[in-house]
């Protein structure tokens, strides 16, 4: 059931007979809600079965579930055209049409006295072990160790921080003094889970103004290893090489495709970032460490790779030795006392290795741009978004909000843009922060869908529903909250809010305003 904070609905089989389809379509109901599962009218004969059924029961079995038209309308007869034209009105028909509150009152609820009222506590011991800050989850893992090192990295230059981020990127899939790229990759693959460097950016939840960007080196690894991943990651960030010139191009090249694979098919999160880059200081970080401003950084490093390779060189060697300073390191664990001490015993074999230099931190700019834009690619569909941070308006955040966006993301932008508009999905966002955004998927309706979200207000203003019906929204709310965490999903949301500033204070607050 997780897998519907991931995923709008799901393609159950590639069954489409319409008889067959029945008892499919029924199975899945007892576990996921229907809306949830992708029903399409095919063509006859069917492809599996053979068997041939009318349109008017292909339409019948498929709108069940979230109807699509799968058919070859260039093989269509002129009667079966007008089928598709009319039984399409009638769901129309039937999708402006609400129910009745009898009808309504048929379906069993949960009441609001059985949700618990408290929310779980995420506590983080913090200690200093040899001048280091050591932030500690303290929780049952298997005897599993995940670990995080985290370089703070306001001592970058502002002109540097793509060059930063690409570093990130290339270190653990270049040679070290050790290891050769494929040999290291074995040694990680044997001896832990994963190690991986990332840069990440903590906003601060009160404070929009205020963020802090960190490269982060990861690893998740039994308890008995801890002393080898230290190692390892010792040799990573005081000997790796940036002397293959063909293996940097191969890293470069595999995050261009990335990149771009992700403006085709997860659009809507490039259109988010970017939209929150215009009015927000860290979203216009996060733009140059991984959105399109990065892509366009290294886009041009490629398209002249051989001019701009030495430079290139000398500035990650330059980034190295500044970042990798024990001065703004902090470390992070999930685990019981029995990691904990095992950590301490190791992580020497990387401090040991790091510079002491004293480091300045630097102030960055950020001005606020209104802009319109749009990003050309081969698909013919649109990711669209809309958005702007509400406490500049003077609104403030509170728990109700959340409820207000299950209800929009349920009710009017699922209703206006996905099941009339035609758009694969659609959602809204709502942070602490004051960030929000409107977004749609793989949307053929540009114009509609703008002017369904310059609606919303209106649909705001007028909403009214029963106190059940208003029940049923904060209880989806609610189930969003309180999804179960495995230990290291624990220890990063754990770890988020510590960042970000929010309190177990915070978030009763926002839980008994829901």
């Amino acid at each position: 059931p997780d897998i519907t904070t991931h995923f709008d609905d799901f393609w159950t089989s590639d069954n489409t007979d319409a008889y067959d389809r029945l008892f499919i379509q029924n199975s899945y109901s007892h576990i996921y809600p229907i809306k949830a599962m992708r029903a399409w009218v095919t063509d006859c004969p069917n492809f599996l079965s053979k068997r041939v059924i009318p349109m008017e029961f292909r339409f019948d079995s498929s709108m069940m579930g979230t109807l699509g038209v799968g058919c070859n309308l260039l093989k269509l007869s002129e009667e079966e055209l007008n089928k598709i034209v009319e039984e399409t009105n009638n769901l129309i028909l039937r999708q402006s049409t609400p129910d009745s509150p009898e009808l309504l009152e048929t379906i069993p609820l949960l009441s609001l006295d059985d949700i618990g009222k408290e929310v779980e506590d995420l506590p983080i011991n913090k200690e200093k072990h040899n001048d280091i800050e050591i932030l500690h989850c303290n929780t049952f893992t298997s005897n599993i160790a995940y670990l995080n090192f985290m370089f703070y990295g306001k001592c970058i230059k502002e002109e540097d921080i793509p060059y930063f981020s690409l570093l990130g990127n290339l270190l653990a899939k270049v040679d070290t003094k050790t290891y050769d790229y494929k040999e290291l990759s074995n040694e990680i693959l044997i001896n832990t889970g994963d190690m991986y460097f990332r840069n990440n950016v903590y906003g601060n939840d009160k404070d929009e103004n205020k963020y802090y960007p960190f490269l982060e080196v990861r690893t998740k690894v039994m308890d008995d290893k801890i002393y080898k991943s230290m190692e390892i990651m010792a040799d990573i960030v005081n000997n790796s090489l940036f002397e293959d010139n063909k293996r940097i191009r191969e890293v470069i090249r595999e995050l261009i495709s990335r990149i771009e694979m992700m403006l085709m098919q997860a659009g809507h999160q490039v259109a988010v970032g970017r939209v929150a880059s215009y009015f927000s200081p860290a979203a216009s970080y996060m733009e140059k460490i991984s959105g399109y401003d990065y892509y366009k950084f290294l886009k041009d490093i490629e398209n002249d790779f051989d001019n701009k390779i030495e430079n290139l060189k000398s500035k990650l060697y330059e980034l190295q030795n500044t970042i990798f300073n024990k001065n703004n390191l902090m470390v992070f664990i999930t685990g019981e006392d029995k990691e904990l001490n095992l950590l301490k015993e190791n992580m020497n074999k990387v401090v040991d290795v790091l510079s002491t230099e004293p480091l300045n931190n630097n102030d960055y700019t950020f001005s606020e741009e209104q802009k319109n834009e749009g990003l050309m690619t081969p698909a013919n569909v649109d990711y669209v978004c809309k958005g702007y941070n509400f406490k500049k308006l003077g609104y403030d955040y509170n728990g109700s909000l959340l409820v207000l966006k299950t209800i929009l993301g349920y009710d009017y932008l699922w209703n206006r843009v996905r099941v009339k508009g035609g758009a694969y999905g659609c959602m809204s966002t709502i942070a602490r922060t004051g960030n929000m955004a409107f977004v749609s998927y793989r949307d053929p309706n540009l114009t509609e869908t703008l002017k369904a979200f310059n609606e919303a207000p209106d649909f705001i203003k007028s909403f009214d529903v029963s106190d059940r019906e208003m029940t049923k929204y904060i209880i989806g709310t609610i189930s969003n909250l309180d999804m179960p965490l495995t230990p290291a999903s624990k220890g990063e949301k754990a770890l988020g809010m510590y960042m970000r500033g929010i309190t177990k204070e915070d978030r009763q607050r926002e839980r008994k305003k829901d």
